[in-house]
């Protein structure tokens, strides 16, 4: 019979969970700033970390608006008199309610322990709110993968919180290559698509989206779109592993279920 250890050293998921649970009104709240497309203030996610933490969950709710559209952006910062960003413009809008399907993402960052965390939004909705919550994996690395001390964003437009636009192909069919953002700046290892929508009326329709590299798919990911204007994805909610060279043009090939709507792209590459 194998033996258990269950004594386990420092092994805490530290999160911003509020004092007593809610369906709704989950983690801290964030508010955009007044003028659209402007930061809001950065909000406290974590005073200050107990315990290095290899990597992190994130979770934003509430951020869709039924019959409008709801591009948003988030930065995700350590450091409490001076905020170094580890995930910058990151799409968290047309997300639902908690209770309805919150949308959640993987980020395989390192965070030293005694870290302060805050966030802040950007959104085309002025004075647009997000519940955001994060739960930190404490104690010694149990995920897969590397960990990284951050990440950059590809195919964001901060002028409009909204990545690059895609049209996916109708009905199973491939859409042609496009190219989201800039070639790569330096080499990263890792890499997650952020998907928005573009309709003030979105249609039940699920979606793959592959990263191709020169005609070659690399990896793919779904979503799906429901009424009243949310967005479900990506699953799997985390990066892929990949090398990713300097001066690598990433792309976007999509597919619909049905008739496709355009939806917005952006590439998130881990270094």
């Amino acid at each position: 019979m194998l033996a258990i250890n269950n004594e386990v050293q420092n092994a805490v998921w530290e999160n911003n969970f509020t004092a007593t649970p809610s369906a709704t009104s989950i983690g801290t709240l964030l508010t955009a700033h007044a003028t659209p497309h402007s930061k809001g203030a950065y909000a406290a996610l974590i005073a200050a970390t107990t315990y290095d933490s290899y990597g992190f969950w994130l979770r934003a709710a509430a951020t869709f608006a039924s019959s409008a559209i709801s591009d948003m952006l988030i930065d995700i910062a350590i450091g409490a008199s001076q905020e170094n960003v580890i995930v910058p413009t990151f799409p968290i809008g047309w997300s639902a309610a908690a209770n309805l399907g919150a949308n959640r993402w993987w980020f395989p960052i390192f965070i030293p322990k005694g870290s302060a965390i805050s966030a802040r939004i950007q959104a085309l909705i002025a004075d647009a709110t997000a519940r955001v919550d994060i739960v930190l994996n404490g104690g010694t690395s149990c995920m897969p993968g590397p960990l990284f001390a951050g990440c950059d964003a590809y195919g964001i437009d901060e002028a409009n919180s909204r990545g690059t636009i895609h049209t996916p192909g109708n009905t199973g069919s491939e859409s042609e290559d496009a190219n989201i953002g800039a070639v790569l700046a330096k080499h990263y290892g890792a890499v997650i698509i952020g998907v928005s929508g573009s309709s003030t009326s979105t249609s039940a329709s699920g979606y793959h989206w592959e990263l191709t590299i020169g005609g070659i798919t690399i990896c793919e990911w779904y979503s799906c779109n429901y009424i009243s204007e949310t967005v479900h994805g990506p699953f799997p909610p985390a990066p892929f592993f990949a090398s990713l060279p300097a001066g690598t043009q990433l792309q976007v090939q999509a597919e619909a279920s049905s008739t496709a709507q355009d939806h917005y792209i952006s590439f998130h590459c881990f270094y």
